[in-house]
């Protein structure tokens, strides 16, 4: 990719070269507008992290998102704010980010008022913190950064490892959870090994991305069918994700080995649940999304038959459409 990067400047060098031999002044004003042009070319791949921001920054005006920032205890959260109806919050899981959930809180921002946290030590989008990212520690400063912003209850949903902290949440602050949204969530004991699960099996640590390899088989584990993403945004992604790396060295010890599992966690809750599940989950075996439902005082399961475990990524309208079914379902929405 460096030299690749080197190679277009070189060329863009050469042609301006060329191209300044030229010196009337409808000659120039192309010079300037093809150097304006090759100029951009080269940005795409030597600053792609510029590019991921800028069209992040897009994606959440279209969708019409705003980002904030609140201190709540030792944290500094930066979170995405849009919509308006019941607080409706989303947690992303490890090495993602609140964009993710883009795609499916769009559609379900005229009927919910959603805000969006980047988890510290779990976002790729924020530097890693030297706090605790322990499930429980997850989930009770959690509860302090909605303290600080006056919400006393509300929905919570979470993706993968978000969503494990959002079952410790309504667990251990009982009264405060209105419902809760569980995509794909991790920490479920006792399921069948998916590949994923193999790797962790094996000493392996997936969320360790030191290459782009690693960052592509993490993305086919993520995924049914991947994204195709323009490699500068791919790269930058995965630029982003290594800088978590002293964050997912500690995973294994820290988050896996120490949570309580889904399972204890789930049976102290009593709150109307939707578990969501892609079919084709290659990171938790779709046979929990049975397990769960077993040890919920209320939960509805919904599966997605091409989907696999980034549910609000690969399915965003069927993932908003089950949601804002069961909302009406239990009173929170009109019917």
């Amino acid at each position: 990719m460096a030299a690749s990067a080197e190679s277009i400047l070189e060329v863009m060098k050469q042609v301006l070269v060329e191209l300044s031999a030229y010196d009337n002044d409808m000659d120039r004003t192309s010079i300037y507008l093809l150097a304006f042009l090759l100029a951009g070319v080269a940005s795409w791949y030597v600053i792609p992290r510029r590019w991921l921001w800028m069209l992040s920054r897009l994606g959440r005006r279209v969708t019409g998102f705003r980002t904030r920032a609140i201190r709540a205890g030792e944290t500094t959260w930066r979170y995405l704010d849009g919509g308006t109806g019941p607080d409706l919050v989303l947690l992303h899981g490890m090495a993602g980010e609140a964009d993710h959930w883009l795609g499916a809180a769009g559609q379900l921002r005229r009927d919910f008022r959603i805000l969006i946290p980047e988890m510290a030590g779990f976002s790729t989008a924020i530097p890693p913190t030297p706090e605790p990212v322990g499930i429980e520690a997850m989930a009770d400063r959690l509860a302090d950064w909605l303290d600080s912003l006056g919400i006393k209850s509300c929905i919570i949903g979470g993706n993968s490892v978000g969503g494990w902290v959002a079952a410790a949440f309504a667990a251990r602050h009982p009264g405060r959870t209105r419902g809760l949204w569980l995509l794909a969530p991790f920490g479920t004991a006792d399921v069948p090994a998916t590949a994923l699960g193999q790797q962790m099996a094996a000493g392996e640590n997936p969320f360790q991305m030191d290459s782009m390899a690693d960052f592509r088989t993490l993305t086919r584990l993520l995924f049914n069918s991947a994204p195709q993403v323009p490699y500068p945004i791919a790269r930058a992604t995965f630029l982003n994700a290594r800088r978590l790396s002293p964050i997912t060295q500690r995973v294994p010890g820290e988050v896996l080995g120490t949570a309580p599992s889904l399972q204890s966690l789930t049976r102290q809750i009593d709150v109307p649940t939707l578990v969501e599940w892609g079919e084709q989950d290659k990171v938790m075996d779709v046979t929990a999304a049975g397990l769960l439902a077993g040890c919920l005082a209320q939960a509805d399961v919904v599966t997605h038959d091409e989907c696999g475990h980034m549910v609000m990524l690969e399915c965003p309208t069927r993932a908003a459409s089950a949601l804002r079914r069961f909302a009406r379902k239990h009173g929170w929405l009109p019917a």
